[in-house]
């Protein structure tokens, strides 16, 4: 169990690099960090995890103008969202 431990921290941290990444301004780097910690988390089969990172790639492309691949990577954290039972938030998963 201490390995899954250790791969969602490690997907976690993927992921918040992604975000500062982002927020540098550095977008093939999160867009890496991101998609890692997508792999990760769907290794573990972290539903809600994986529409996290599916909100924040959708939050990156929409900034790259990449408008097709931003909603459908939406819709897919709103999918996995609903079927985990949780009242989607909206307003953050747009905000990726």
């Amino acid at each position: 169990m201490e390995g899954a431990h250790d791969l969602a921290g490690a997907s976690s941290c993927r992921l918040n690099l992604g975000f500062a990444y982002r927020r540098q301004g550095k977008p093939e780097a999160a867009l890496l960090s991101m998609r890692a910690a997508l792999e990760l988390k769907e290794s573990l089969q972290d539903r809600a995890g994986m529409a996290r990172c599916y909100g924040g790639l959708a939050g990156l492309h929409a900034e790259r103008g990449e408008l097709e691949i931003s909603l459908e990577l939406y819709r897919q954290a709103l999918v996995l969202q609903e079927a985990l039972g949780l009242r989607p938030d909206l307003p953050a998963t747009l905000c990726g």
